[in-house]
């Protein structure tokens, strides 16, 4: 299998989306463990900026 330009940057695309994932993660739990927010509370904000970025995206 030979790994060509293509394949290299969608591994690295991967390696780095699990990175991002794992550090959200515990950024989250962190931040619940301590009572400063739950999982929930970000959860929610998440979902409020996707909405708000998906309206930037359709009226570009």
């Amino acid at each position: 299998m030979a790994f060509t330009p293509e394949r290299r940057k969608r591994d690295v695309f991967a390696i780095l989306s699990y990175s991002n994932m794992l550090t959200l993660n515990a950024i989250i739990q962190l931040l619940s463990e301590k009572g400063l927010l739950t999982a929930e509370e970000i959860m929610e904000r998440v979902a409020q900026v996707e909405k708000q970025e998906h309206g930037k995206t359709k009226s570009q």
